[in-house]
């Protein structure tokens, strides 16, 4: 488990190493791949937060945390909180730090403090714990990501660090001992680990917030706070010169003078590299150091890790930082800041200065947390486990040292992977290697893929095509008959064909699972349909077994969902399929109802559970039920038919909507499939008696009208197959469309050659001359009348990548097979010339547009094209004049509209009104229980959610006309 760091990777990681190579903490960046993409993460409890890796990234995927949000929102709550200033704040922002200040008195920050005087503190330390205790040779601490490396990677120097305070933490204690300061304080700081200094159970309690200049000034900005200019309220010395490299050996030889021998080492992996390479010198003792000025930051915390890089960039802060120190000296005798006074006087008047404060006060201690950073060095056999795993068999591959994975060494990296840090294939030579391997696999695999689609293709076209002409002709049956129980039976064909489309689209599926383009298209739908037509189909299969059907459908399912329906039919169809295939004797149970577990008002969890009490399966079984094309006990279920992909596609589906399938079974006595799916609410009406729904889609399937006339219009319908040419005129008739048609290519450019049509129909898959041929050679014939004529696509291929190959082959849309009729009147009605098509008269839909908008008049459009006419109003519906020849009335909210009192009072009147004139409406918008809370009379009407789907829109609309035809019959 990866610790929460300060330091984070965010989404924009590539993993390219660079983190790992600048890191000095082995095992903080831990790298591994995440769905095939490579990245690198941060290990809280190894990373030091040195900020290197921010640095080198040049792909931004570098971030940190610290306190400035939550400084912000306990200030707006009132909270009652101090600043402890860093000086490197004013260098930093001369020109607005006074402004800032006083925005934020303004805010209502109480006192601000200078940690300048918290530096002034801590030299003082320094200087008498050196006397008191004769500690020459330490490391000085006031960079907290020194502390933090030695913590962690160099325990056995934690004696030899000054306990003496930081700046900030002496300038912390003296605010709450000496100034009685009870606030919580805020820090506004110049670096990341300063939040690690703050929360150290060793300082609990002194200082609460972590504001760093970067977050900070950005918020500022953002929210333009400013006031009138602020200075911090208590004097300081030489402190204010702290930040800069060198600061505190300044400070110390103004006090002692030049002779004392002070090193000082600053910069990230350097200052690390010291310390390792010095660590025995400095734990005995035998360095001839005053003490060890220790810096992460190369130009000081001036330029900390959490300045704008931009102005660390420049010398600017550098600059006004001198300018700073200079002001700060006195002219005068008798002071600690005195220029004229010898180092020996100014330490005099320094102690005198600070004699009232105890050293004790200002003493800190430190952890031990090197047993969370510890690793294990491999042994020779594993270290040989690891190069033949990364085929690094010869002692030259072993030793090759190209840093490509961020490691010095082919060593360092084997034990980086031996210890969970990193992994093989982040080995530019083990890539390497694998190249032939993979170009073979990948030349034999390419085969085999155009093998299996040219068959899946075929395959598809071949079963499709009859499917389209039973489908096609029942639907005139279902047109056209007057007979209740000739609309039943068909009713029983439908379903079963559409069964068996389900069987082979789970063949087709396959393809789409092994090229990665499976994919969910969720829309809004009614449920009560689709489990009509699952029990349908089921009610046929277990009569025709001699099974008992179980149906159990919660009626306060809501009706209206918004998901994948077609996925969801496809895998239940395979679920219930299954089971009816495994059941000699009993009963197949389909169970649907609530979860109420993760339900409410917006979203619904649906357990759907098919139940059997056929022969079971092993228990040892079960995980191969996922397997491709493997059937459990082939040879006892020899005679069942099946091709071993359903459940496989079944658990891939539920993946894909982000659920699981669940089996339990007792061998020899029955099996249950189950799982649980989130779905969201379109509209709160119950599913109540389902059989009901299912009666009154038959009446509205009675009442079919076509959506359109065009008597003037002709159109071209090319295809081998008499029975679907026969299919495609029967669909339109009542279209009154003139169709001509064509038995293969060469008849239909024959055709197209004499007459101008207005659309043509390709069957794709024809023998000899196929449809893009066709296409192609019509586009070719300079004098052909039909050069820019629209060509649509009539295909059976559904295999992944159809609609990309025919758009690229020229054609301006395309349909599928089996040809549903509502789409193929719905194209037309998009692509033949507007003047030849006569929409109903008889279907006027006002729509009333609250404020013109380019996705409503598209919807307006699109209304237009399924032959309704279309009114459209803009403004207020109170503001306009309904005529009595409405149909409907379709009003569009915008968003923010349950924010708009005016709005909501003019919608509940228009409500109203509608209720008591008896006329339907519709509603378009986007938070359907906002606007419900605040205008009940709206609960009413049905609503459709924004961005509209066009489909669910238009089957909404036929049923409500639909349901009123009944109603006056």
């Amino acid at each position: 488990m990866i610790e929460k760091s300060i330091v984070y990777t965010n989404d924009n990681c590539i993993g390219c190493n660079k983190c790992i190579k600048v890191c000095s903490a082995i095992g903080a960046c831990i790298s591994k791949e995440e769905n095939g993409k490579a990245r690198i993460d941060v290990n809280g409890s190894k990373c030091v937060a040195c900020g290197s890796c921010i640095d080198v990234c040049v792909h931004g995927a570098r971030e940190f945390n610290d306190d400035t949000e939550r400084f912000f929102a306990d200030l707006k709550s009132g909270k009652k909180i101090s600043l402890l200033l860093a000086p490197a704040f004013r260098a930093n922002y001369p020109d607005e730090y006074e402004s800032v200040l006083g925005g934020l008195k303004e805010a209502g920050v109480n006192r601000i403090i200078s940690v300048a005087f918290g530096a002034d503190i801590t030299t003082w330390g320094y200087l008498n714990y050196i006397e008191k205790y004769d500690f020459t040779g330490g490391i000085s601490q006031p960079c907290p990501a020194v502390v933090s490396y030695i913590e962690r990677y160099l325990p056995e120097l934690l004696p030899k660090v000054f306990p003496v305070q930081s700046p900030l933490m002496c300038a912390a204690i003296y605010a709450r001992k000496e100034m009685g300061i009870t606030d919580d304080l805020a820090f506004i700081s110049p670096c990341i680990a300063k939040k690690m200094e703050i929360e150290d159970p060793h300082n609990s309690g002194l200082v609460q917030y972590n504001v760093t200049f970067d977050h900070l000034m950005k918020y500022v900005h953002e929210h333009n706070i400013t006031g009138s200019p602020v200075h911090s309220e208590i004097e300081y010395g030489l402190g204010s010169f702290y930040p800069t490299p060198g600061g505190l050996a300044e400070n110390v030889r103004w006090f002692l003078g030049d002779q004392v021998y002070i090193r000082q080492v600053e910069g990230e992996r350097h200052l690390y590299e010291w310390m390792h390479d010095n660590k025995d010198r400095i734990r005995e003792g035998r360095t001839p150091f005053l003490f060890i000025d220790a810096l992460n930051c190369k130009q000081g915390c001036i330029c900390g890790t959490a300045v704008d890089p931009e102005k660390s960039a420049t010398e600017d802060a550098l600059y006004t930082l001198l300018d700073i120190r200079e002001s700060s000296k006195k002219t005068q005798s008798g002071d600690a800041w005195s220029r004229p006074d010898s180092p020996e006087e100014r330490l005099k008047n320094y102690n005198a200065q600070f004699s009232g404060l105890n050293l004790e006060d200002y003493l800190r201690g430190y952890t031990d947390r090197s047993g969370d950073c510890r690793y294990e060095v491999p042994s020779e056999a594993q270290l040989e486990e690891i190069f033949a795993s990364m085929n690094k068999l010869t002692d030259d591959s072993r030793h090759i040292d190209c840093t490509c994975c961020g490691y010095e060494s082919c060593m360092q990296m084997a034990t980086a992977i031996h210890n969970g840090f990193n992994h093989r294939e982040n080995c530019i030579y083990y890539e390497k290697t694998m190249v032939h391997e993979l170009e073979a696999e990948k030349m034999i695999a390419e085969a085999a893929n155009e093998a299996k689609s040219s068959f899946l293709a075929n395959m598809s076209h071949e079963i499709r095509t009859p499917i389209n002409t039973v489908l096609g002709m029942n639907e005139m049956i279902l047109r056209e008959s007057g007979d209740a129980n000739i609309i039943g039976y068909s009713e029983g064909i439908r379903s079963a064909g559409g069964a068996l489309l389900g069987i082979v689209n789970n063949i087709l599926d396959f393809s789409r699972i092994e090229s990665g383009d499976m994919g969910i298209e969720p829309r809004e739908y009614d449920l009560s349909e689709s489990l009509n037509d699952l029990s349908n189909m089921m009610i046929k299969l277990t009569e025709e077994r001699g099974l008992d059907l179980v149906l159990d459908f919660d009626p306060k399912i809501p009706r209206y969902l918004y998901g994948d329906e077609n996925r969801i039919r496809q895998l239940v169809t395979n679920m219930l399929s299954n089971a009816v295939k495994f059941t000699q004797k009993g009963k197949i149970s389909f169970t649907v109802r609530l979860d109420e577990e993760g339900s409410d008002q917006n979203y619904v969890n649906l357990y759907v559970s098919v139940e059997d009490t056929g022969i079971g399966i092993k228990k040892e079984d079960i995980s191969r039920l996922f397997s491709q094309f493997d059937r459990i006990e082939e040879k006892r279920n020899r005679n069942i038919e099946g091709t071993g992909l359903g459940m496989n596609i079944t658990q891939r589906l539920l993946e894909l909507m982000g659920s699981t399938l669940n089996v339990e079974s007792t061998y020899g006595k029955g099996s249950r499939f189950y799982f649980t799916l989130k779905q969201k609410v379109v509209k709160n009406e119950e599913l109540g008696d389902y059989r009901s729904a299912y009666r009154n889609r038959l009446n509205i399937r009675k009442s079919y009208r076509e959506k359109f006339t065009a008597p003037e219009a002709r159109i071209l319908v090319i295809d081998d197959s008499p029975m679907n040419l026969r299919v495609v005129k029967s669909l339109l008739k009542k279209t009154q469309i003139v169709i001509d048609t064509a038995k293969d290519g060469d008849e239909g450019l024959k055709l197209s050659a004499k007459t101008k049509y207005d659309v043509i129909l390709f069957d794709h898959m024809m023998p000899q001359k196929d449809g893009i041929e066709t296409l192609h050679e019509m586009r070719a014939q300079s004098d052909n009348p039909n050069l820019t004529t629209p060509a649509i696509c009539l295909t059976a291929n559904a295999v992944a990548g159809a609609r990309q190959q025919y758009i690229e082959a020229g054609f301006d849309n395309y349909l599928t097979k089996p040809i549903e009729s509502a789409r193929l009147e719905s194209m037309l009605a998009q692509y033949l010339p507007d003047e030849k098509v006569k929409r109903r008269s008889d279907d006027v839909i006002e729509v009333f547009l609250y404020k013109k908008s380019a996705v409503m008049t598209g919807v307006i459009k699109k209304l237009s094209a399924l032959g309704y006419s279309v009114a459209s109003f803009i403004g207020k519906p109170d503001n306009n004049d309904q005529g009595s020849s409405l149909a409907l009335a379709v009003i569009c909210l915008p968003k923010g509209i349950a924010d708009d009192a005016d709005g909501l009072s003019s919608l509940s009147r228009f409500c109203i009104d509608m209720s008591v004139k008896r006329r339907k409406m519709l509603m378009i918008g986007y938070d359907r229980f906002a606007v419900i809370s605040k205008v009940p009379e709206a609960a009413d009407f049905p609503w459709v959610n924004q961005p509209v789907n066009m489909e669910m829109l238009e089957r909404m609309i036929s049923g409500m006309n639909g349901r009123e035809a009944e109603h006056e019959a």
